[in-house]
This record gives structure tokens, sequence and C-alpha cells, in this order.
């Protein structure tokens, strides 16, 4: 059992009303490395320290002060002043704390030694952990600690309803936290039927122990109740397999009785993966809270309490789009019909959270666009542990959401396709050209998620078509480079933006432009670009497409010309007969051929199919709803995958054991696709020009750091609040197009 994550977790949870056993616990730690340490803390009062070192003088020279306060730098600053008084003979003054300070504290060290003539040290949090396991009188101490302040979390309500925010009582958000855990815990080559059974029995026996046990009845009730819309047999008979399963090893069963409880050490084991998701949470507080402060507007200040309490609705909304997105799977691989994306989800819960929890208007003047950006910037820039964290929420909110739906979860997945080849969009492509900015592999999301579909088995292919679309793109976004910024018409091309949003020298932007193609052969260096960073191939399917009913092949043609002229009106575009026609060309050829494909195959499930297209095109989505009025044969399945359902396919899909190295993304970021206004580049060079000397990497994030915020200051939206908030992610929806 790991102690010294235990005793972390614990130290974390100590509250300013723990004082008194912070002091215990820190004067009998130090006791084995300060063996003449003598505590002097009293209630009427210490001269500003808890312990001292003894002195044969009378006067001592090194002190110590235990304190659990978070805010550490006023509580070290007052006993320093005190001290100064009380003591002027003492050299060192030893802050004992449960936070975690580290090198924060250097310049106040540097203060205190020239202002007091006092040495500073601090023994904080990773002291205590890293010096856990050094003697055994300090792992009994830690092991009694733990006891203390982590293994009540296993039937503690208040830290249960913490988690599963989208759920509306306690059994279901115990049942969530159970899910989160054991999904991480287990091998990816079992099945899902299993593990959800066994985290739901492990959330129904939380509370046992030998002296307080549940009979077999009441277990298999309380389980029926988190599933409440199956046959009660059916879930009766997967709760006994869990039980049959789990015994010995994980729980014991008096068999005259027929009683069940959780073994000690499956107990020990729980806890300390509950003390390791709580960390975690912690940091998703805390990275929550700094981002708050961060797009606050500078006027305003959040008092702690109000702090804390809209961190809980970023918090609260997360989890609910978190289970929305879970629920549009499941019921999408119930039924048979693919999700679209669950962008559009996101906003909608932002403003229902709104509505039930009224804003803090008193507190600052629009707290919509404070949580808009905050969640925006959580979910498309995470830390790696944020990252890591969120996407076991959402993994467990889906597997909940799957269960809703059917007991047998394996076998619902099961219908997924288990093999198949992949057609990407000009978007998608796009994408992945982009990541190639990013220098860390964690930040290519797109990327990671394709090659992990590769490892998984499916094979990647796109036509020739989109490779001339991709050459159209670049050679524009060349062209937006050499045009000067207010002579350029439309929206700044995709690559181009991309480029200068990541802060490099936009002079060097042919440069990075040769990494994908030359000047003599552009399509072909494409083409071998594309083959041998991404191996994704070359196959035509205007051939195959040609094949599929007239009326069906008509009716699209029809759809998508009406869909580009529509957009390059929008753009402001005067109408280019031989662009649509080309654009709708490549929509069609995928679209169709896709379709006739899949004639071939004899598959009773419309998700089993082998042949699929991934796009990010709105009309590709709402194709089979547009055809309905238009033709009078049947309405072959769309074809259409969207990157929500390609990040949960991998994740629960029949191959997901092949890719559980690749870490998935958290959120479909479209606003990676958004485009920096052109007037930006001026703020751009800039930024560049005033950060002459400085290392690359430190000019890059200005650059970044900068653009940021202009473009939030352009795109202000205090004034309209949420429905032009409401109405900007809406224009977004309608169209990707960053083909053109």
């Amino acid at each position: 059992m790991d102690t010294k994550k235990r005793f972390e977790c614990a130290l974390e949870r100590l509250k300013s009303s723990d004082w008194a056993r912070f002091e215990e616990l820190a004067s009998e730690f130090l006791a084995s490395e300060f063996t003449k340490l003598r505590t002097t803390a009293s209630p009427s009062g210490d001269g500003g320290r808890d312990s001292e070192l003894f002195s044969p003088e009378g006067s001592p020279k090194i002190l110590f002060q235990y304190s659990v306060s978070k805010d550490w730098d006023t509580k070290i600053k007052k006993t320093v002043s005190r001290i100064s008084t009380a003591f002027p003979e003492a050299g060192y003054l030893i802050y004992v704390t449960n936070q975690v300070i580290g090198a924060s504290a250097d310049k106040l060290k540097k203060l205190i030694r020239e202002k007091n003539g006092l040495i500073l040290d601090i023994f904080d949090r990773s002291w205590f952990v890293e010096r856990t396991m050094s003697n055994d009188q300090r792992i009994s101490i830690a092991e009694k600690l733990a006891k203390e302040f982590v293994d009540p979390l296993l039937n503690d309500a208040a830290v249960i309803n913490s988690y599963g925010q989208a759920l509306t009582d306690t059994e279901s958000r115990a049942a969530h936290l159970y899910l989160t855990l054991q999904f991480e815990d287990e091998k990816k080559d079992k099945g899902l039927t299993k593990v959800s059974f066994q985290a739901l029995v492990r959330s129904v026996l939380r509370k046992t122990n030998a002296e307080h046990r549940m009979k077999r009845e009441d277990i298999k009730q309380e389980v029926r109740k988190l599933l409440p819309s199956h046959p009660p047999e059916k879930v009766d008979q997967y709760t006994d397999n869990a039980l049959r399963k789990m015994t010995k090893h994980y729980i014991r069963h008096w068999q005259g009785v027929d009683e069940f409880c959780l073994t000690y050490e499956e107990q020990k084991r729980l806890s300390e993966m509950l003390a390791k998701h709580e960390r975690e949470h912690l940091v998703l507080n805390n990275s929550i809270k700094e981002l708050l402060k961060k797009n606050l507007n500078a006027d305003f200040a959040l008092t702690d309490d109000k702090l804390d309490v809209t961190a809980a609705r970023v918090q609260r909304i997360l989890e609910k789009y978190f289970n929305s997105r879970g629920e549009k799977f499941a019921l999408a691989v119930h039924v048979g019909k693919s999700p679209t994306l669950a962008l559009d989800d996101l906003n909608r819960i932002i403003l229902e959270d709104f509505s039930d929890y009224p804003a803090l208007k008193a507190t600052f003047p629009n707290e919509y666009e404070l949580i808009n950006n905050t969640i925006t910037d959580l979910l498309c820039n995470p830390s790696e542990d944020v990252s890591n964290f969120l996407r076991l929420i959402s993994d467990a909110y889906t597997l909940m959401a799957f269960l809703r739906e059917t007991p047998d979860v394996q076998a619902s997945i099961k219908k997924l396709f288990s093999h198949g080849e992949v057609w990407l969009d000009t978007s998608i492509l796009l994408f992945l050209f982009a990541e190639r900015l990013f220098e860390e592999e964690s930040k290519q999301r797109y990327t990671n998620m394709i090659r992990a579909a590769q490892k998984a088995g499916l094979k990647l292919s796109i036509t020739r078509g989109i490779v001339e679309e991709v050459h159209h793109h670049i050679i524009r976004s060349y062209a937006c480079y050499r045009t000067h910024h207010g002579e350029w018409r439309g929206p700044t091309p995709f690559l181009f933006s991309a480029y200068i949003a990541s802060g490099r020298a936009i002079g060097d932007f042919p440069n990075w432009i040769e990494e994908f193609m030359g000047s003599v052969r552009p399509e072909e260096d494409i083409v071998e670009y594309i083959n041998e960073y991404f191996q994704i191939r070359i196959e035509s399917l205007e051939l195959v497409a040609e094949k599929v009913e007239s009326e069906l092949r008509i009716a699209v043609h029809e759809i998508y010309i009406s869909s580009h002229e529509w957009r390059r009106e929008k753009k402001g575009y005067a109408p280019d007969a031989s662009i649509v026609n080309t654009l709708a060309s490549h929509d069609i050829e995928n679209y169709l051929g896709i379709i006739a494909k899949r004639k071939a195959e004899l598959n009773p499930h419309p998700l089993g199919h082998s042949y699929w297209w991934l796009t990010l095109d709105s009309t590709a989505y709402r194709l089979e709803s547009l055809l309905i009025p238009r033709i009078n044969i049947p309405i072959p399945p769309s074809p259409v995958m969207s990157l929500d359902f390609l990040a949960n396919y991998l994740t629960f899909g029949p191959l997901r054991v092949a890719q559980n190295d690749y870490k998935l993304p958290i959120f479909i970021d479209l606003s990676f696709a958004s485009y920096i206004p052109i007037e930006l580049l001026e703020v751009a060079n800039e930024t560049r020009r005033s950060s002459a000397g400085l290392p690359e990497h430190v000019i890059r994030r200005r650059v970044r750091d900068a653009l940021d915020a202009a473009k939030k200051n352009i795109g202000k939206q205090t004034e309209a609040g949420a429905e032009a908030i409401q109405k900007k992610i809406e224009d977004t929806l309608l169209g990707i197009d960053i083909e053109e």
C-alpha cells in the first residue's frame, strides 16, 4: 500500500480548524531529526513560535512555526515581526506547513534575511512526503494521519457529492466516482460490462467491513436502483456475476448468511486510489481558479468565497458537458446513428446553468463571458495532468450513459466496426498540418488521435481532390503573407492564421510551408509528405461514386452546390461557378463514394460499416435530413464520422486495447480553426520587435499572449452578453470550410 500517496492526500485535507492536529503531527515527525526539539505553543501565547531547539544559554537560536494557513506569506511576515521583538538573538526560523510552497518563497527568504537578519527555511508538504519512508516512526505517523483523514473519504457523502455534478443523487455520484476509479485502474482488455458492474458493486459496498456486511438481495436492490430502466432479472444476473468474480480477491463472502463486504486490502486500495483522485481534483480546481483570475477584468476582483462558487460553476458545466457527450455517443451506438459534434452542447449547457444558477452580477459585469473564456481556455490548452483527469471523468460519464441504455455494455460495443477505412476531409488534414507548429507531442492532439486510430488498425485515406484543396489553401496562405494586411480581403487563411498564432517570425512563413511542398511539383510533394509523416494514402472514390442511384446522386449534388454558393456569399466572395463546382464535386466524391463502398458490406448495424468519412463539414452532418424531402428512395445511413465519435470509438470500441499509449483529446477544439484578424499582424510584429534579444521560446510565448489579449479585446462581448456569444458559436457551427 502506498503510504506516501495517502499521507500526501491527508496533508492536503487538513483545514484551518485542524491546526492542533498538525502541530502534533509536525512535532512527532520532526522529533527523529531534531532530538532537542521542545514544543512551546500554548493558549496564552508563544511569542511567535510553536517549538524551539534547546539552547543551554537560555535564548533559543532556532525557532519553529507550525501552520496550516493558506496565506503563508502573510503568516510568515507576522511571525518574523513578533520574533524580532521577542527573540532578538534568534538566527533561524523554520516554517513548517502542510501547504505546497517550494521556490515561491525565495524572494521572501531574501527579504527577511536582509531586513531582519533571520534565515528562513521552509518545511512544506513536499518535505514531509519525501521523508515519509525514512524510518519506522515516520511511517507510523503518516499511516495514522492517513487513517484519520483519507480512509473515511470512502464513506464521506460530502466528498462523494463533490464529484458527479451532472448527476442528481449521492448513490449515482458514488457510482460515477467508482466507475472513474475502476476505469483508470483496469486493464484495457477487460470487458466493459465486467468493469462497469464491478465498479457498481464496489460503490454499493463502500461502507461495509467485517462488522457491517450487506446481504446479496440488498446489494442487488441497490444496483437495480442505479439502473431502473432495465429488467431486474438482467441486472441481477450481472450483479451476481460481479460478486462471484470479486469474491476472495476484493470482497469477502459469508456463505451461510449470504452476506458480503469489501476486504480490508480492497478498502486500503480504494483509499489510495481516492487519495490520488482527490489530488488530481485539487489540481483541476486550482487550474480553474488561476484561469478565472487571468480572464477576469483587471478592474474587478473575486473574494475567496466568490472564486470558490465560480470555480464550482465551471466544474459543474464541464461535467454536464461530458455527461451530454457521453449520452449522445451511447444513444448513437444503441440506435445505430453516428452522433454529430457535441460542441453546440457546451454553449447550451452554459446558458442552462446560468438559468438554474443566476450570475453573480454584483461581483463583475459579465460572468457569462468569464465562464465561457475560462472553459474554452481549460479545454483547449489543458496541462497533461488536467487533461488526463478530465478524460477519466468524461469516460466514466460515457460508461454511465451506456449502462442507462443497456446493462450489457460490451454487447453494445460489439456492434461497432472492428476494422475499417476512413477518408479524411481537407479540414482534418489542415488540422494535422497546423499541429506541426507544436513542438510538444502532447499538444498534437489530433495527430495523436490519428496515430491511435492507425495503431488500432484503421486505414486512413484521402482523395486527389483533397490534395488539390490543400494545395489551393497553401497558395492562398502564401498570397495572404505576401499581401499588405490593409489590402487583403476576406478571412485570413487557416494555415497562415495558425502560423501567426504560434508566435513564430512571420517572415519565416515561406520556410515553414516548404516542409509540405516545393514550387515544382507541389501536389506530389504534399502526397509524399502525408504518406511519409502521417501514413495516409491516396485513393480515388470517383468511379465508385458514380454507381449510386442517379436520384440520390443528383440530390446530393444540388445540396452541395447550394451549400458552397451560400458560404461564398456569406464571406462576401463573388460567385464563381468553377470553384463552387470543384469544391462540391470533392465533397460528393467522398460522401457518395463511401456509400457505394458500403453496398458490398453485409452489416445489420449502421455503425458496423467499415467505411467512413471524417469531416468537420456541417452540411455533411445535415445531409440525411436534407435528403428526406428531395428523394423517394431509401436514404442510406450517413457515412459521416465526427472527431467526437472517433475519440470515443478509440476509447470504448472493439479496438480500444491497441491504442492505450495515446492520449486522446477531451474536447474537439474548433477554435483551433478560428482566424487571426489580419489587423493583428502588426501586434505580432511589434511584440517580436520589442522582445528582440530574448530567447526564441520566450519571444513566441510573448507573441502568443499578446495575440490572445488582442483577440479578446477585439471580440469583447461585455455589452452584448450571452446572446452575442451564443450567436458567434452558432455561426461557427454553420460551416467549417477552412479549405477555401
